[in-house]
C-alpha cells in the first residue's frame, strides 16, 4: 500500500530520521558520559537503528490498523484497509468447445485479503480451484484521486476430474468505489481466452 506514495522520498525520509535521531543519541552520550568512547557510541547506535527497524515493522503490519479505524478520513486520502473476508462473484464468458460460441456464467468465489503498509495479497478459494496473488499494485490516479489495484493472479483447478485443465494466469484492474469501502471490483482477462467481470463485496 505505501507504493502509492513517491516511495524513493519515503525511503529517503526514513533515512534521514535514523541519522538524525542516531546522531543525536552520540551526541548526548558524549557530552554527559565520561567513559564515551568511539565503540560505545557505535553500539548504542546499532541498538537505537535496530530498535527503529522493529518499531517500523510493528507499525507498518498492526499499528497502522489501529490508526485508520480511529482516523476515518485515511481510507479516502490514503487507502482503505482491505483485510478480511470478501465474496467475489464473478461473472465470465468462455467460447464453447464444441459450438465455439461464447457462453456466459457465473461462479462465487471466497476471497481472503491480507494487507500491510508494505504488501497486500488477495487469495480464492471455491469448490473447483484456488486463486493466489502474483503481483499486486495500488495506484490512486493523481487527478481524480480514484484507487485502483492493478492484479495479477494464478489459478490453479482442482483436479477433481479429467476435464480440469492446468494452472493459469490472469490480471485485472480493479475499481474501489469511493462511496462504499465495502465493495469494488472489475473486468479481467486470462490466457485462456476468458474474459469477465470481478465483483468483491465484504462479508
Amino acid at each position: 500500500m505505501i507504493t502509492i506514495f513517491p516511495l524513493p522520498k519515503i525511503i529517503k525520509f526514513i533515512g534521514y530520521v535514523y541519522v538524525v535521531i542516531a546522531a543525536l543519541a552520540i551526541a548526548l552520550i558524549w557530552k554527559y558520559t565520561e567513559s564515551a568512547t568511539v565503540l560505545k557510541s557505535l553500539t548504542t547506535a546499532s541498538a537505537i537503528a535496530a530498535l527503529m527497524s522493529i518499531g517500523l515493522w510493528t507499525a507498518s503490519v498492526f499499528l497502522w490498523r489501529w490508526l485508520w479505524k480511529r482516523l476515518p478520513f485515511l481510507n479516502k486520502s490514503v487507502f482503505p484497509d482491505l483485510n478480511g473476508r470478501w465474496e467475489m462473484r464473478i461473472n465470465y464468458t468462455i467460447p464453447d468447445e464444441k459450438s465455439g460460441a461464447l457462453l456466459d456464467k457465473s461462479a462465487f468465489v471466497d476471497a481472503y485479503i491480507t494487507q500491510s503498509l508494505f504488501t497486500l495479497s488477495i487469495v480464492g478459494h471455491s469448490k473447483d480451484s484456488s486463486s493466489e496473488t502474483l503481483s499486486v499494485q495500488p495506484m490512486k490516479d493523481p487527478t481524480s484521486n480514484i484507487l485502483k489495484l492493478y492484479y495479477v493472479f494464478r489459478v490453479t483447478p482442482r483436479k477433481t476430474d479429467k476435464n480440469q485443465g492446468d494452472a493459469y494466469l490472469g490480471a485485472a484492474i480493479l475499481t474501489l468505489s469511493d462511496t462504499d469501502p465495502s465493495y469494488f471490483g472489475g473486468n479481467y482477462f486470462t490466457d485462456r481466452r476468458t474474459i469477465g467481470h470481478y465483483h468483491l463485496t465484504r462479508k
